[in-house]
């Protein structure tokens, strides 16, 4: 008897989630602004592609690429780091896909610019389902026209193939943490061991996941942890199978970095607002070669430079507004009472003007307790920590910052500003 019941509730269920989708897809493929924006977006990456980046890192990825293929070989790595490690196998394996129908490297960095026009897609559908139409509009064409983001999605590297993988990951989250639903932690942990694969520095979003489990510990399953570690198992064997033969060497030379000297400043938030511009990108701090895309003085892009400086200083107050706001939905409070908090129960309890330590971990347990009742708070929460400890964290560094290590929190300043302008304009 219970087993014809729980096929028909399955039953039910699949032809609810059927019912849904047949529903919601007409309207999505009348979602006209996607349409150009792609357009554009795959223009800006496509465009002369044959003048694209191809030095030392590029030529060696496709030829271990090529020779895997041809070959039969079993990539174990791929190639060195700037730290004198060697980078996860993930990306030969991935170039593989075009070296097996091409020998030349072209069509590979036709890839990655596919891979980053997937991004700017999955980018308007994640915002869309979570903050709107107008803020996925608005986020979707500030990444497709974001200069920084188009050099990064036009040449063959491992970073360049995250973009993807990222918003995929959010997906996860947000199903956790947004919709309650079971069974998001399995794809989450198998993404995360994806994206360290393509960059080492991508184990940094495991603090977003750490603040989902903390949200939604009921949703956690046993089995999708074990499949997950099965899976991250599997694609991680070959490299294992590198450690092993070269006694972890590459874990002692990552180790002894951390006890190199240490500094502070400013260059991973430096790098965080570059991902703004439309017209500029400087490796001078990096003490490497300056590049200009602007060109000549007669070029359409120098004539409209002012403008271009002034859309970035607007962005970069958009960006802001969308820290603040985002920060304050996560951080009001609700008391237990009639949902809002009265400033009088802030003192009390002594009669000098200073809350008890009693009184403050209780408020701050109800803070919790609504923000875990609370699914687009959490949500916020997610998306904060997403953006947030990866600059806290470069900021203090021993190796040199580079601007490829903050792609990990791509398209997250797009869809900020998105959900500022959207919010506002809802209130005005």
């Amino acid at each position: 008897m219970s087993l014809t019941l729980s096929e028909t509730q399955a039953t039910t269920a699949r032809k609810t989630a059927r019912n849904k989708i047949q529903a919601i897809l007409p309207s999505w493929l009348l979602a006209w602004e996607i349409y150009p924006i792609l357009l554009i977006a795959s223009f800006l990456r496509l465009y002369r592609l044959d003048t694209t980046a191809f030095s030392y890192d590029q030529s060696m990825l496709f030829r271990m690429a090529y020779d895997a293929v041809h070959h039969g070989l079993i990539p174990a790595t791929s190639n060195g780091s700037s730290i004198l490690t060697m980078h996860l196998p993930l990306t030969v394996y991935l170039l593989m896909l075009p070296a097996l129908f091409s020998a030349n490297p072209l069509w590979a960095a036709v890839m990655t610019a596919i891979f980053n026009i997937i991004a700017i897609l999955l980018t308007y559908l994640f915002t869309r389902r979570y903050f709107g139409r107008f803020a996925a509009t608005i986020a979707a064409m500030l990444y497709a026209t974001a200069q920084t983001t188009i050099i990064f999605g036009r040449f063959i590297w491992q970073p360049t193939l995250l973009a993807p993988f990222t918003i995929l990951f959010l997906f996860a989250l947000f199903a956790g943490v947004v919709e309650r639903r079971k069974g998001w932690l399995f794809p989450a942990l198998v993404l995360l061991g994806i994206m360290y694969q393509l960059h080492e520095l991508t184990l940094l979003l495991v603090v977003p996941l750490f603040v989902a489990l903390l949200l939604v510990p009921r949703t956690i399953r046993l089995r999708d942890l074990v499949l997950a570690l099965v899976f991250l198992l599997l694609i991680f064997a070959p490299y294992l199978v590198w450690e092993l033969n070269t006694k972890f060497a590459d874990i002692h030379t990552a180790l002894g970095l951390t006890k190199a000297h240490a500094q502070i400043d400013t260059k991973a938030l430096m790098f965080y607002q570059r991902f703004l511009n439309s017209y500029y990108y400087d490796e001078r701090f990096l003490g490497s070669s300056y590049y200009d895309p602007t060109g000549s003085a007669s070029s359409l892009v120098f004539k409209l430079l002012p403008l271009l400086s002034l859309s970035r200083q607007i962005l970069v107050f958009l960006l802001l507004g969308g820290f603040a706001l985002a920060g304050a939905f996560v951080l009001r409070f609700h008391s237990r009472g009639d949902g809002l908090s009265s400033p009088s129960t802030a003192v009390h309890g002594r009669g000098d003007g200073l809350s008890s330590p009693s009184t403050f971990v209780a408020r701050l347990h109800d803070w919790w307790t609504s923000l875990r009742a609370d699914p687009s708070r959490c949500g916020l929460i997610v998306l904060l920590a997403w953006q947030i400890v990866p600059v806290l964290i470069l900021s203090r560094h021993t190796a040199p910052v580079h601007q490829h290590y903050l792609l990990l929190v791509i398209p997250g300043p797009f869809i900020l500003v998105g959900f500022c302008i959207a919010r506002l304009s809802s209130w005005f």
